[in-house]
């Protein structure tokens, strides 16, 4: 019983944050329409861009460049945290087990993949911006 209860827990939490963002992001749209509905029998004009700034806000390269910095440094306290694990560290770190520190490699691998991908795309937007 107790070697089940971990798996369905995980799972569970991962379904909970995939359920209450996807909430949250209906909630957001039913917001974004009640105002247009609202404009509308207010009697306003709607242009394109009035109901593109009423929805999502887009992400600004700072931003990404933020996040991008956060996730990199991230993953590369995941590898030491491995190497250490893994006892690769001579003097620090007792050598735990070296799948755990395997597990924090994959770990890192995945953060730093995603944090990559934000410093390009805070690259290619500031890009944009100079290119407009």
């Amino acid at each position: 019983m107790e070697s089940i209860v971990i798996p369905i827990t995980l799972f569970g939490m991962i379904l909970g944050i995939v359920a209450v963002s996807v909430w949250g992001s209906v909630q957001s749209k039913k917001e974004a329409n009640e105002t247009v509905r609202r404009a509308i029998d207010a009697g306003q004009p709607l242009d394109s861009a009035a109901i593109s700034a009423i929805g999502k806000p887009v992400r600004s390269a700072a931003q990404d460049l933020r996040g991008g910095i956060v996730l990199v440094s991230l993953a590369t306290g995941l590898i030491f945290a491995g190497l250490m694990a893994a006892g690769a560290l001579p003097g620090i770190g007792k050598g735990w087990d070296d799948d755990a520190g395997m597990g924090f490699f994959i770990a890192a691998a995945i953060v730093g993949a995603i944090g990559v991908g934000q410093l390009v795309a805070a690259l290619v937007r500031g890009n944009e911006k100079k290119g407009a």
